[in-house]
């Protein structure tokens, strides 16, 4: 995965009620971290945006904290453009309260309710801002980028994970059920199944690495998407190259003139020799750029 770009979400959000009070979930964050650390072994460049979680980041990732799910959505959105990959593990909070109290809410003998807005649906967002973006220009790294999910599921897992990839027009969904034994919040193995539109594959219970692997497997398997990945990453540096052959190609091009005009060499008898010896950096990149395959 050399040279892709990999977004990792994980861990939960934290809704504010007042200074002392939020709403929040059980996610510890492990099943993000796994994936964000198997990614970067896998040679990507991996950033990872997380809410609190008592776990340490991997290395050689960049970490991005947040705490609620506007948080979220703003670093994530900020990121996302640039992303080959986008695989949002983090449980983000459907709702918040509609207002945040300044001071802490004192209790009464009186019950209380809390009215509750819906927070902006990040994943919705994605797909979306990919679908815009194959519309306009289809070979550009937005329009290619890879959208994974994950659903959380207590009931109609397989039904309520395929209504999830159709609505948010991603590509795979990677479902759990709370009730099924080693699955779940804080536990260090999983019980994955991969929904893609043209099948559902179920894994067995193992331990988180090993499902982030399995997922990051299914991610890339299709071979038009490397070969894509890799012409546009070939493409690109290979015009950065030119550029730098190109401007090293003029300034020893003006070493040479001067090495001529202002040295013995003409008497010597090997002035090609030398102005080979000048030139060899110039070749050498020549050479590399020329021999620079697709993939």
């Amino acid at each position: 995965m050399q040279g892709i770009k990999v977004l990792v979400t994980a861990g939960p959000t934290m809704e504010a009620i007042d200074p002392v009070r939020f709403i929040s979930n059980h996610s510890t964050g492990k099943m993000g971290y796994a994936i964000a650390r198997q990614a970067m072994l896998r040679g990507a460049d991996v950033t990872l945006v997380t809410g609190k979680v008592a776990i340490t980041p991997p290395e050689f990732v960049t970490v991005v904290p947040v705490t609620s799910a506007q948080d979220m959505y703003e670093a994530v959105t900020a990121a996302s453009a640039d992303q080959d990959i986008i695989i949002k593990a983090a449980a983000v909070a459907d709702y918040k309260p509609a207002e945040v109290s300044d001071n802490k809410i004192k209790k009464s003998d009186a019950d209380m309710s809390i009215p509750l807005t819906r927070t902006k649906d990040i994943l919705a967002f994605l797909g979306m801002q990919r679908e815009e973006a194959r519309k306009t220009d289809g070979d550009s790294r937005l329009a290619r980028q890879i959208i994974c999910g994950f659903s959380m599921e207590t009931q109609n897992l397989l039904e309520n994970s395929r209504k999830k990839l159709e609505k948010k027009k991603i590509d795979i969904v990677a479902a759990n059920n709370l009730k099924t034994a080693g699955a779940g919040f804080g536990t260090d193995t999983n019980v994955l199944t991969l929904i893609t539109q043209d099948e559902d594959i179920e894994l067995p219970q193992m331990s988180k690495e090993e499902c982030a692997d399995r997922l990051l497997t299914q991610l890339i398997k299709n071979e038009e998407i490397i070969l894509t990945w890799r012409l546009a990453l070939s493409i690109e540096n290979k015009k950065k190259l030119r550029v730098l052959c190109l401007v090293l190609f003029i300034l020893y091009s003006i070493s040479i003139v001067y090495f001529l005009i202002f040295s013995d060499m003409f008497g010597r008898g090997h002035g090609y020799e030398e102005m080979r010896y000048n030139l060899t950096p110039f070749l050498e990149i020549k050479r590399f750029v020329k021999s620079t395959e697709v993939i």
